[in-house]
């Protein structure tokens, strides 16, 4: 079975377009546990991504880090 999370889609389209402290607050009260989760997954990654660029390349093809610069 495959999760799907809508409302972590729309909060993130949203402070996409509003950086604002309080958009961001708002938005991110508006996650449930779970949906905490999976963006703390995917900023941990944004992270080793980060932390690895120049470096060998985790997730395989070599010549994603110039596309990700």
């Amino acid at each position: 079975m495959e999760y799907r999370y809508p409302v972590l889609a729309n909060v993130l389209k949203s402070i996409a377009v509003d950086w604002s402290e309080e958009n961001v607050t708002y938005q991110l009260q508006r996650l449930t546990s779970d949906e905490m989760r999976k963006l703390r997954e995917l900023f941990n990654t944004a992270e080793m991504i980060e932390d690895n660029r120049g470096k060998f390349n985790p997730f395989g093809d070599d010549d994603y880090w110039k596309d990700a610069v």
